[in-house]
């Protein structure tokens, strides 16, 4: 059984829309106990909210949060969520990273990353130069060194600063499964729901999972 699903970079509100379509089916013969969607769950870098909530992947994951509980933790591209920590939108709870009872520390790993500390219309820029696709630019006939360089430095950067002994997120849309021994600390990306189509389960035995949710 699956206690909680942890999705990211939903994107919602980038094309095509429709996107999150594969997920009712999913969830029905797959229901968890609870969806925390760890950051980016809207594209707010070039759409209003009121543009986002009148897509079919919002509806979609409104309904679906009518059904299961679900949790938002603000991404860099809905940071403005961050002011609304605590409230509901569409059903779903934003809330704040946070450290769960494994000491997982929960977020979406922008903070681990230098480029959003820079202006807002320089990241997007930057972002939309090198990385249109982020998932796709990882294979092997696009891979992209500047893309891959970046995610090296955020997986650095968690290792330098670890206090926790598992760390989930996403932000790179690069699904990860990394346990390294020799630290004690495992790495967990989500992925995205725009190339990947990736999630991580927890289950009834606490074991962590990397799906893909459309094979």
């Amino acid at each position: 059984m699956i206690t909680e699903l942890y999705l990211s970079d939903l994107h919602i509100g980038l094309e095509p829309d429709g996107r999150l379509d594969v997920l009712p089916g999913w969830l029905a013969a797959h229901p968890p106990g609870k969806i925390i969607v760890h950051g980016d769950t809207l594209h707010l870098a070039e759409s209003t909210l009121a543009q986002v909530m009148d897509t079919r992947d919002w509806r979609t994951l409104e309904s679906l949060a009518r059904q299961i509980p679900t949790e938002i933790i603000p991404g860099n591209h809905d940071y403005q969520l961050e002011k609304k920590t605590g409230e509901a939108l569409g059903g779903c709870r934003i809330i704040a990273p946070y450290v769960d009872k494994w000491d997982c520390w929960h977020s979406h790993w922008h903070e681990f990353d230098p480029i959003t500390n820079i202006s807002q219309w320089w990241y997007r820029a930057f972002a939309h130069y090198f990385i249109k696709t982020p998932y796709q630019l990882l294979q092997p006939k696009t891979g992209n060194p500047v893309y891959l360089s970046a995610c090296q430095v955020i997986h650095t950067n968690i290792l330098n600063r670890r206090r926790h002994k598992i760390y989930i997120g996403g932000h790179t849309h690069l699904p990860l499964d990394m346990i390294i021994p020799d630290l004690g600390i495992e790495l967990w990306n989500c992925g995205d729901l725009v190339d990947s189509f990736s999630a991580i389960t927890r289950e009834d035995d606490n074991q962590l999972r990397l799906i893909f949710l459309n094979s």
